[in-house]
């Protein structure tokens, strides 16, 4: 809010209910996903597969650290 100082008391309320509902929404996308994953359905696509989700879920694992990581030095 630094151009428009005048509507910070308005927008921290708004903003902390939005985050919230936020945090709400992807806590029940990801819960939904993982209820209709079948790890039988997973193992019989192959190893390619299951190395393709293990290294992308490596690389963003790296990338969330080494951000929060980054952040916190500063």
């Amino acid at each position: 809010m630094p151009l428009m100082p005048s509507l910070a008391p308005i927008y921290a309320p708004v903003k902390s209910v939005l985050v919230e509902v936020s945090t709400w929404g992807l806590l029940l996308a990801i819960g939904a996903l993982g209820l209709g994953t079948s790890v039988k359905t997973i193992i019989g696509l192959g190893w390619r597969h299951i190395t393709t989700v293990l290294g992308a879920s490596a690389v963003i694992f790296v990338v969330v650290t080494g951000g929060l990581l980054l952040a916190r030095m500063m």
